[in-house]
């Protein structure tokens, strides 16, 4: 999940902390990320927790904007120990 608020971009996981809800659907209000399925709230930018049911911050991926405008997302390497 993409979050623009103007020049800035932050890349989230589509997962909410709690229960592990879908955030597609999510309202971005005044810098606040709002939870579709239990309203936890969260940081536009860093995803911080602002208010609950949750505890847990939104997981935030480190992103670049290329020289061609396209948004570059870093993600975590899978784990293939065998």
């Amino acid at each position: 999940m993409a979050v623009r608020q103007g020049a800035r971009i932050a890349v989230f996981d589509d997962r909410c902390p709690h229960l592990g809800a879908s955030m597609i659907g999510a309202t971005v209000v005044d810098g606040q990320i709002e939870c579709p399925l239990h309203g936890a709230c969260f940081d536009a930018g860093s995803g911080s927790v602002l208010d609950g049911p949750t505890t847990q911050d939104l997981v935030c991926h480190p992103m670049r904007v290329s020289d061609s405008a396209q948004v570059e997302v870093g993600l975590p390497q899978p784990d293939r120990t065998p």
